[in-house]
């Protein structure tokens, strides 16, 4: 014996589906005319001109879309080869000495040690010569180019169209790179440490 299958589709089911489909079609139609219409009445523009701005649109649209390369030709791989393994330990020593002098003139502000390592330069020249050389070794071929995008030739070319302004992209691919990441932290650092150090010694 033959089993055999049926199955029941409820009357019109298929017919409704149909004329979904053909009603988003024309409704996705319609609002493609429309919008031609209102731009070509209200903006004086011809529909040839209409279309290459709006293929122009698309074109920015997906250029500022996409993502920015994080791999970046280091400017002197040498330096990152010496440094990289002690970054981690620069980076807990520079952590450790600018929260413990910050501790100490803020807990211990009248202490002989507190005023002597407030009165010091040492520590903010070991971080500031730490700072310099993870910010030289995190230095790449587009570094700067990913700071302030842009060029002078464009910014030239009439009409407001500013260069030269940090994007959050070309931001966040940079520090995706730990040399750069590490650069930035030290200067935090280094500042917090010499306001909190100023603040002290202005109050003495």
């Amino acid at each position: 014996m033959s089993a055999q299958l049926h199955l029941r589709v409820p009357p019109g089911a298929l017919e409704f589906k149909k004329q979904q489909h053909q009603a988003r079609g024309l409704s996705r139609s319609l609002i493609a005319s429309q919008a031609r219409g209102h731009d070509c009445k209200h903006g004086s523009l011809a529909p040839q001109q209409h279309d290459r701005k709006v293929q122009a649109a698309a074109a920015a649209a997906t250029l500022a879309a996409a993502p920015v390369s994080s791999a970046g030709v280091a400017a002197f791989p040498a330096l990152q080869t010496v440094v990289g393994p002690w970054l981690p330990y620069v980076m807990a020593g520079a952590a450790a000495c600018c929260a413990g002098l910050t501790l100490m003139m803020l807990l211990f502000p009248g202490a002989a040690v507190t005023q002597r390592s407030a009165r010091s330069n040492l520590p903010l020249i070991l971080l500031a010569v730490l700072y310099g050389v993870v910010l030289v070794a995190s230095w790449s071929t587009d570094t700067l180019q990913l700071m302030m995008p842009g060029s002078l030739h464009d910014g030239l070319k009439g009409g407001f169209n500013p260069q030269f302004f940090p994007t959050l992209g070309a931001i966040q691919s940079l520090f995706t790179r730990p040399f750069a990441s590490a650069s930035f932290l030290l200067h935090v650092a280094v500042i917090n440490l010499v306001a909190a150090r100023s603040a002290y010694l202005d109050g003495r």
